[in-house]
């Protein structure tokens, strides 16, 4: 797992939220597909479907289908709008 024993280093976690600043490194579409994998596994989601569905388009995309998965799980903060 990253960052160690403690957990994560990209997750900083508050009230069981993931919080994830895109402007900053955590933010890169290999980071977010690696704790989007992680994330399905951990709610048994299948992984194959989802990860077509991350990887069909841009990174706005990869953004909204996280959301639509993880909504409840994961914060961004730096979004454009």
């Amino acid at each position: 797992m990253f960052g160690g024993p403690k957990g994560p280093s990209y997750i900083h976690a508050m009230d069981k939220d993931i919080i994830i600043d895109l402007q900053g490194p955590e933010g890169n579409a290999f980071n977010l597909l690696a704790i989007a994998k992680d994330l399905s596994h951990s709610n048994k989601f299948n992984w194959d479907n989802i990860y077509n569905e991350l990887t069909n388009s841009d990174y706005d995309n990869l953004i909204t289908v996280i959301e639509n998965y993880f909504g409840d799980q994961i914060t961004f903060l730096g979004k454009q709008k």
